[in-house]
């Protein structure tokens, strides 16, 4: 007799639960950083994809000084108007920016009850 657990099913369902978490975290402006949010899982290893600055929207960044294009439409949505972009650049490149740690806070407050969860999904532990 012996206990089988069937990680690509536990990480099948971890993978799931654990992406659109972070999904409901994450700070949205024009939702590509929420949907770029993606599972990948194989027996050995779960993955979870995002855009490439995922990273610095989590942790925040040291001072520099961003493209004036894409703070524009940032401006433009949040204060009607896209020249405050300028302003916005010479603030970042003076102070960087402020964390929003949807990853961190996510994995510290949820990994363990949803991996608890994903274990109890069905076919992932049988005994032989």
């Amino acid at each position: 007799m012996g206990i089988v657990i069937n990680w690509d099913v536990v990480f099948e369902n971890l993978s799931w639960t654990l992406s659109e978490e972070l999904k409901r975290r994450s700070p949205v402006f024009d939702g590509e950083l929420r949907q770029s949010i993606q599972p990948k899982w194989t027996p050995e290893k779960l993955t979870i994809y995002a855009v490439h600055y995922a990273r610095y929207v989590n942790d925040g960044t040291m001072p520099h000084f961003p493209p004036i294009e894409a703070l524009k439409k940032w401006a433009r949505v949040k204060f009607g108007d896209e020249n405050a972009a300028y302003a916005i650049q010479k603030k970042i490149g003076k102070y960087g920016t402020k964390p929003h740690p949807f990853i961190d806070e996510t994995l510290e407050q949820e990994l363990v009850s949803m991996f608890s969860e994903a274990l109890k999904a069905p076919g992932a532990i049988s005994v032989k």
